[in-house]
């Protein structure tokens, strides 16, 4: 395979939701839903609840990878109180402890991982919100990182995705600048190029709508090439930007949100081959499915309930039934929502799940290694993470005949 191909497959773990082993940095490819799973009502989903205290002062973003390459995921969370990266160890008895205090320039917030500089490790990309730039920080593959590299962005960038859009072979960076309330001005996306040495060139802006909060790359219409989708809270809308493998974009359409929209997945939702995406609002209770028709063009869809205050969505097959289903954190009410698909294209009541105090961030990852996706949710305002274990008894699967 080319390297190239490698990295348009790795991770962007900000940018898809559950991908089994992404945190090691295997090849990966963009959930999809089964398209044969039946049109029985959805089975529930259960979780063991972990915490783990006193993390730090605000615990924000949350990501995993095997750090050290002990065969255990390990935790990496910002902190945008204490200024820093934070590593935490895991252990093989599901402990986790805090090994790595890396510091990651003012207002840490937004956090992505993946192989800049091509020896085998995932490095860490932290938007550095109130210094206006992002910071780089290579790991060593036993577990710290190197000290971070600055790059100057765009005002208050927040979200990052990671992907290789000029197709040179190198990761490339794109940020999301959340800008100041007072700006009146379009926001900012901050695109930056790779050169695989861990290094990225200066950044390249473009114009993003009112207060741009999160971003993912994709191949969304079918070329080949990634292209973007940048949520606007402000304008209420998902703005697409198709890309020419250049490293170029072109604005295709805006998707109104139906509210300030805060937080974006990809995934194929409904199983048709084609790339959809998956949005929660601050300020509205629902959040909704925008289905792709693989040319680059998005219709509302199903939506589901998320709860107030929705800052962070996740998508994963949580009960085993070959539907993918969303997890949304809510920093208003404290809990994680869980929206189950039901094979007819909707979702069913949500599923609460108390979690620590003011939840900003929730990824989902199968961090004990059993086949199931489990959800990690950063607790702002407990200085904590929550790990929900994912117990749901999974259908066997069946043999393939021989």
């Amino acid at each position: 395979m080319r390297k190239t191909s490698l990295i348009k497959a790795t991770l962007l773990l900000a940018a898809i939701a559950f991908l089994p082993y992404a945190a090691s940095g295997q090849k990966t490819a963009a959930p999809t839903a089964n398209a044969t799973a039946s049109a029985s009502p959805p089975s529930g989903v259960t979780f063991e609840t972990k915490t783990i205290p006193n993390v730090g002062p605000q615990p924000f973003a949350i990501a995993a990878d095997d750090v050290n390459k002990d065969g255990v995921l390990d935790l990496l969370v910002t902190d945008p109180s204490a200024l820093l990266l934070l590593t935490l160890i895991g252990k093989p008895d599901g402990t986790f402890s805090i090994t790595g205090f890396s510091p990651a320039g003012q207002l840490p917030r937004g956090l992505a991982l993946a192989d800049l500089n091509r020896d085998g490790s995932l490095d860490a990309v932290v938007a550095s919100s109130q210094s206006d730039a992002i910071s780089v920080l290579l790991a060593d593959g036993k577990g710290s990182f190197a000290p971070r590299k600055e790059y100057k962005a765009g005002e208050r960038p927040f979200a990052i995705a990671i992907g290789d859009i000029n197709e040179d072979g190198h990761a490339d960076v794109v940020v999301a600048n959340e800008s100041n309330v007072s700006v009146t001005g379009p926001g900012k996306v901050s695109v930056f190029f790779g050169d695989g040495t861990g290094a990225l060139n200066p950044q390249k802006d473009i114009d993003a709508g009112r207060f741009p909060s999160d971003v993912q790359m994709a191949d969304f219409n079918g070329d080949k090439h990634l292209d973007l989708v940048v949520i606007n809270w402000g304008t209420q809308e998902a703005l697409i930007f198709l890309g020419n493998g250049k490293g170029e974009f072109q604005k295709g359409e805006s998707v109104p949100t139906e509210g300030p929209a805060y937080s974006v997945q990809v995934a194929d939702m409904n199983g048709d081959g084609h790339l959809d995406i998956v949005t929660c609002n601050i300020g509205a209770p629902r959040g909704r499915v925008m289905l792709g028709d693989g040319k680059g063009h998005f219709t509302n869809g199903p939506g589901m309930r998320t709860g107030t205050g929705c800052r962070s969505v996740a998508v994963a097959d949580l009960n085993g039934d070959g539907r993918l289903d969303v997890a949304a954190a809510n920093t208003n009410i404290a809990t994680v929502q869980v929206s189950l698909a039901d094979g007819e294209g909707t979702y069913t009541d949500s599923l609460t799940f108390p979690v620590g105090q003011l939840p900003r961030w929730v990824t989902a990852t199968d961090i004990n290694k059993d086949g199931r996706p489990d959800l990690l949710v950063a607790d702002m305002g407990s200085k904590s993470v929550t790990l929900l274990i994912n117990t749901t008894p999974f259908p066997a699967k069946t043999k393939p005949r021989k």
